[in-house]
């Protein structure tokens, strides 16, 4: 919708839902890539997957989500598994 558009009560609500859908999904992968026993290239697959959720639930944001949630899940993963990158 344009900047002048108007929105709807329903419209409101749906966004609230998908918001609040996509902090309960961010939050899980987290915990869940910190407290894993997967492998390196097991918990990658998460995270792509977790992508495509949050591109689902957000259709157009996926270079958002790079921006934001894939680097902070890879910093998760580098202290789990100590990846040094040149630091």
């Amino acid at each position: 919708m344009s900047m002048g558009a108007k929105y709807t009560e329903e419209d409101l609500k749906d966004e609230d839902r998908r918001i609040k859908e996509l902090r309960d999904l961010v939050d899980q992968t987290a915990v869940r890539l910190r407290h894993s026993s997967l492998s390196y290239e097991e918990n990658r697959r998460i995270i792509d997957k977790t992508r495509e959720k949050v591109v689902e639930l957000f259709p157009g944001k996926g270079d958002l989500f790079d921006l934001i949630h894939r680097a902070r899940f890879y910093r998760i993963l580098e202290e789990a598994y100590f990846i040094d990158k040149g630091r």
